[in-house]
């Protein structure tokens, strides 16, 4: 699974849909990685990152607007990222992404 880049995503929250950019990077076991989230909130680094065949998992402590830990859960499809994101008391939320053009090869 070709998971490194930079990927340009949509979620879709209580809030409405807020835009962040996800940075993926491997670690050389082919099975963790690391990585962030960049929006409007911050940056939060990626916690436990797991690679199991194109599904993907990790975790996100968030600090604003309330203190919680995101689990985050999908698959990586080519260039898509599809992902619920499990926030506690708020539920599920669903993302969206593409990997940004110049990542693509």
């Amino acid at each position: 699974m070709n998971l490194d880049g930079v990927f340009i995503c949509k979620t879709k929250t209580p809030i409405g849909v807020q835009d962040s950019t996800l940075t993926f990077v491997m670690a050389d076991d082919g099975q963790s990685f690391t990585g962030t989230s960049e929006s409007n909130t911050g940056t939060l680094e990626f916690l436990e990152g797991r690679v199991d065949g194109a599904r993907i998992s990790w975790k996100m402590d968030l600090t604003k607007p309330i203190r919680m830990t995101l689990r985050c859960e999908g698959e990586l499809l080519g260039d898509e990222l599809r992902v619920v994101i499990h926030a506690g008391a708020i539920g599920k939320m669903p993302l969206h992404g593409v990997r940004a053009v110049s990542d693509r090869g």
